[in-house]
């Protein structure tokens, strides 16, 4: 277990430390030499057969970022109050301090008890209780003590023994993730960092990232509570050797955790709870502090459906933040004002990537969707995200949650989402849009079969372009309904299998013209002279052939047949070498003239087929694949 103190500068934190431990945290000169604590100080103990931490922290205000670079929510609260003294300024602010960060456990200690008549106990007594009601602390145990006269020190031990036998160990399915506080170069070890460790388990050998560089890291090994460890998991306050970067490379607030958890944003979104003692009114874009794990940053606070916030309102806010961060939902953070003189507020992020790649929503729809995402139930909250965003990256939102993705796979389908893969990329979407989506895309089919009874399908692009649908919906719903062979695609359009198309008069005499040419490749001059069109007439029938793949519009002025098309790229690939080939090599194997040929290798470059670097052209390894032609029935 491991203890966090705090309480007001002077009150006897580090003494009651170094009695319980025999360990003065004080490590710095300046602090021996003023008496006063700067930066944290850690002392372990064993009381009761528990191993204990303790993390000292300063109670002067002006090092309070130190002290909150040392509180974790997973902590237990020892809460030091000087019983001569009573309850001071920054004992009510560690207090709001510990509460926003989410401590849920401690005691209080009332330090120099032998400097407090028995009346000035009762005042301290009575006025901490004012102080406390409400908070966590309320109806925590109370010990009195004096490091001078040893009283109460062993029964502080005894609680804190009794307190670490109770704490769950749970386990986290979440990836790991430790929040460093220092990193220090030790004698024939190497680089150290130090922190708590927020969620999941790593062990010695395990290949983790630094946040600030996003480079691998190896573990070389750990120490526990001050103990050899194999492994850290959740809670623990953990020291790693570790190698893979210079000292200059991590600081006070980065984070050690997977490669592929590194996400940074500038933008968080937060359930935030404005203090009961706040000291002014909160409005929209507010300059603040932010403090996330050890870090602390600087940015502006954006107010959600609200246009001032008043003391102990509750509201979504957004963080916009001046550098990047790696924060995870549920993450505690804390808000202090601009001038660092007082604590705002705080609260738990709960996105970092969603609402934010939804595109701009009004403030209602904005409020509705991070009521969403600020469910505590993974599965709970990405049915209702999925009820406002059709389409989610699986992967944004389980790293979002700081989960692996298949913590939720196998759970999907119970709760009607469904899950598909493109381009090795998991998307997921409510399995009533994907029937909602079929069925409008049947619909807008069948209206067009009915408009355009000649044309051979209704365009896919034409279709995402005037639908509402995302594309990956719609690229979904189009293949379920060709599995289901309740729609064919055919040359990029969609058409019922049993629709039946008719050429037009004109789209006949053209196929008929280019199937029967002795030119395989005439130009639209030549088939204007031979059909006895006109120019437009004649575009109007290729472009009804074009549609459904049994001609190509090579370019403005020639059109070639299916058959001769895919001769063409059966030629390129038999062409195909290391080398490449020229136009004067195609030529002389098709057997056609120049100027047709260059016509048909630059469409095929235009298409994605072939690749030109200066005057050779290479087959597309990524190339699109070309439909076989289906003619439609005459």
């Amino acid at each position: 277990m491991i203890v966090t103190l705090a309480g007001h500068v002077d009150h006897g934190k580090t003494a009651l430390v170094r009695a319980l431990t025999g360990i003065d945290t004080d490590r710095l000169d300046a602090e021996k030499q003023r008496g006063l604590t700067i930066e944290l100080g850690f002392a372990y103990a064993e009381f009761g057969g528990a191993r204990i931490g303790f993390v000292d922290v300063p109670g002067h205000h002006k090092f309070i970022r130190n002290m909150i670079a040392g509180v974790s929510s997973e902590q237990f609260a020892m809460l030091v109050i000087a019983a001569d003294a009573g309850p001071m300024p920054q004992t009510s602010e560690h207090l709001d301090i510990l509460e926003t960060i989410g401590l849920q456990r401690g005691i209080v200690v009332f330090s120099r008890a032998d400097r407090a008549s028995s009346e000035r106990r009762d005042e301290t007594q009575a006025a901490t209780r004012a102080l406390l009601d409400g908070s966590f602390l309320q109806d925590a145990q109370t010990l009195w003590c004096s490091v001078r006269s040893r009283e109460g020190i062993e029964h502080i031990k005894q609680a804190l023994g009794r307190a670490a036998r109770r704490t769950p160990r749970e386990p986290s399915e979440g990836h790991f993730r430790l929040c460093v506080d220092r990193a220090f170069h030790l004698s024939g070890a190497g680089l150290v960092i130090t922190g708590a460790v927020h969620s999941g388990m790593a062990g010695v050998g395990e290949t983790l990232a630094t946040s600030r560089s996003g480079r691998a890291i190896r573990v070389r090994g750990m120490r526990v509570l001050d103990q050899d460890a194999a492994s850290a998991s959740q809670g623990d306050r953990a020291a790693i050797n570790i190698t893979g970067i210079d000292l200059n490379d991590i600081k006070r607030g980065d984070w050690l955790l997977p490669v592929e958890a590194c996400t940074p944003t500038r933008r968080i979104s937060i359930a935030f709870q404005a203090l009961l003692r706040l000291p002014r009114t909160l409005s929209r874009w507010t300059s603040v502090h932010v403090h996330h794990g050890a870090a602390h940053l600087t940015g502006r606070l954006g107010l959600v459906g609200a246009h001032v916030l008043q003391a102990g309102e509750t509201c979504f806010v957004d963080c916009l933040l001046d550098e990047p961060i790696i924060a995870k939902w549920g993450d505690p953070v804390l808000i202090r004002d601009a001038a660092l003189e007082a604590t705002l507020g705080g609260g738990s992020v709960i996105d970092t990537c969603i609402a934010e790649r939804s595109g701009r929503h009004q403030m209602r729809e904005r409020s509705k969707l991070l009521a969403a995402l600020a469910l505590d139930c993974p599965l709970a909250s990405l049915r209702a995200v999925l009820a406002q965003i059709p389409v989610l990256s699986l992967l944004a939102f389980t790293g979002m949650r700081n989960l692996p993705a298949a913590a939720l796979q196998g759970k999907l389908s119970s709760a009607d989402v469904h899950c598909w893969q493109v381009d090795g990329k998991q998307h997921v979407t409510l399995e009533e849009t994907l029937v909602d989506a079929r069925s409008e895309i049947l619909r807008r089919v069948d209206d067009w079969h009915q408009a355009n009874p000649s044309a051979a399908g209704l365009r896919i692009e034409a279709l995402r372009k005037t639908s509402n649908l995302p594309t990956l919906l719609v690229q979904r719903a189009i293949a379920q309904l060709v599995l289901n062979k309740e729609m064919l695609v055919q040359s990029g359009a969609l058409r019922r299998p049993a629709f039946q198309s008719k050429h037009t008069p004109q789209e006949a005499a053209l196929l008929h013209a280019l199937e029967q040419q002795d030119n395989r490749t005439p130009t639209l001059g030549d088939l204007v002279e031979t059909l006895a069109m006109t120019p437009q007439a004649l575009r109007q029938a290729a472009k009804g052939l074009e549609t459904t793949g049994e001609l190509a519009f090579v370019n403005d002025r020639r059109l070639v047949h299916r058959a001769v098309m895919q001769e063409a790229i059966r030629l390129v690939e038999q062409l195909e070498s290391p080398r490449g080939f020229v136009v004067r090599e195609f030529r002389d194997l098709s057997g056609l003239g120049r100027n047709a040929c260059i016509d048909i290798l630059e469409y095929l470059d235009r298409s994605g087929i072939t690749r030109r670097i200066e005057d050779r052209r290479h087959l597309n390894r990524r190339r699109p694949s070309i439909p076989s032609i289906s003619p439609r029935s005459r």
